[in-house]
């Protein structure tokens, strides 16, 4: 049986990511593309989330992570703290 691991992508824009839940199966990819207009911004796991991942702090481009284990994966941007998403691996 063939396994296609994918990436998706989420857009960090006007201050929220788009979109906020995303729903991938373990070995997939997603990549959060830093998109506003310049301004900072950080995506962190939170305590709670299955696995740990940081961006560091970014303005533009775009960070990856794989990920490995089963389960849900709150995250935020550090800076701004109203921006929140959420990663739920199947």
């Amino acid at each position: 049986m063939l396994v296609v691991n994918r990436t998706t992508t989420v857009t960090i824009s006007n201050m929220m990511f788009h979109p906020s839940t995303i729903r991938v199966h373990i070995g997939d990819t997603v990549t959060w593309a830093f998109n506003d207009q310049g301004l900072d911004h950080e995506v962190v796991s939170q305590p709670s989330a299955q696995q740990v991942f940081d961006s560091g702090v970014l303005s533009s481009g775009t960070y990856s992570f794989t990920f490995t284990e089963k389960g849900t994966n709150a995250y935020t941007c550090a800076i701004h703290s109203s921006m929140a998403g959420t990663v739920i691996v199947s």
